[in-house]
Order: C-alpha cells, then sequence, then structure tokens
C-alpha cells in the first residue's frame, strides 16, 4: 500500500499551485457528460479558485501519493 500526505495550503500556495492543480480538475472531469459546459472550463475554474484564494478561511488541501498530486479539495470553514 501506498502512503499518501495530506497538507494544508493558504489561499497564496494554492495560488502557486493553480496550474498543476487546474490539470487535476480538467483530468477528474475528462468523463463528465457535462465537461463542455462553459462553467467546468479551464478558464472559470483558474477564475473562481483565483478568486476564492484570496478570501478569508479559504483552504487547500492536497493529497499526494509517490509525491504526485492525486487529489484536492478547497473551500471556506463554516
Amino acid at each position: 500500500m501506498t502512503d499518501a500526505t495530506y497538507t494544508h495550503h493558504s489561499g497564496e500556495q494554492t495560488l502557486a499551485m493553480l496550474p498543476e492543480l487546474t490539470e487535476v480538475y480538467l483530468a477528474a472531469r475528462k468523463d463528465d457528460p457535462h465537461r463542455d459546459d462553459p462553467l467546468f472550463s479551464r478558464e472559470q475554474f483558474t477564475a473562481r479558485t483565483q478568486a476564492q484564494a484570496h478570501s478569508p478561511g479559504f483552504d487547500l488541501v492536497t493529497v499526494h501519493v509517490a509525491e504526485a498530486l492525486a487529489g484536492f479539495s478547497f473551500g471556506f470553514r463554516f
């Protein structure tokens, strides 16, 4: 079994990782029947993420397996 590493990231760190996050986002949506909806485009994902990353309370959690980004989740604390 391969170990997974979970890490919290600030908004600033998220912006530095945005190109890599975008590739994972698009790869995860490649078989989604709504993938051609402009809401889910590369441009909209990056614009939303940039806006959210600047907001108070934003947090990103990434998971790396064998040093490769395997997934992520982000949002705001309640």
